[in-house]
């Protein structure tokens, strides 16, 4: 890519980003957020259709990024501290992809994830894959939202240590993949008051 469109096309996505902190993309006009990047609406139009499409531009990104780190977490080891290091280095883009009602970035993070996962334990030779992806999308969702707190906190934590957490809090429920336990042997949860 030309630098000139490099820089044009950074210098929109940064004020998309930056005017998305006070509102939503919906309320962004492509007449404001010309104005705001200093570029005119014929060099805007010439990258783009709307701010919406900036915004999409930017989450595919991000999440072809969020791919190359699952593919290195697997071969390392270490999915979720691979995604809490994604995380603390795009933070900003993270916290307004986030907000963002039109965002699908946790939804198509976490069909990353999952579809990632259920290879490897496929492979890995688990029978219950039925299972297994409802396990994921249970251990996906906690983790998505201890992973958000963290990130409004403003990751105060280390990637390690909320990947501990995390760790920790999934660990037991894998065991809820195995074979069910006969009846009477589960233990009694109180009723919610």
């Amino acid at each position: 890519m030309d630098k000139r469109v490099e820089r044009t096309k950074g210098t929109i996505r940064r004020t998309l980003l930056s005017l998305m902190g006070e509102r939503p993309v919906e309320r962004i006009t492509t007449t404001e957020l010309c104005r705001e990047a200093h570029i005119n609406r014929n060099t805007f139009y010439a990258h783009y259709g709307s701010p919406e499409d900036v915004l999409r531009e930017v989450e595919d990104e991000l999440v072809a990024s969020i791919g190359q780190e699952l593919r290195k977490g697997y071969e390392e080891g270490g999915v979720t501290l691979a995604m809490t290091r994604h995380v603390a280095r795009h933070q900003e883009l993270y916290r307004a992809l986030w907000r963002c009602k039109s965002s699908r970035l946790k939804e198509r993070a976490m069909d990353l994830v999952i579809g990632r996962s259920l290879g490897v334990w496929r492979g890995e030779g688990l029978s219950t894959l039925s299972e297994g992806e409802l396990f994921l999308r249970y251990a996906a969702q906690g983790s998505l939202a201890v992973v958000e707190r963290w990130l409004y906190d403003g990751c105060r934590a280390t990637p390690e240590e909320i990947t501990e957490l995390i760790d920790r809090f999934t660990l037991e429920g894998k065991r809820g993949l195995g074979p069910a336990q006969p009846a009477g042997c589960a233990p009694s949860i109180p009723p919610l008051q």
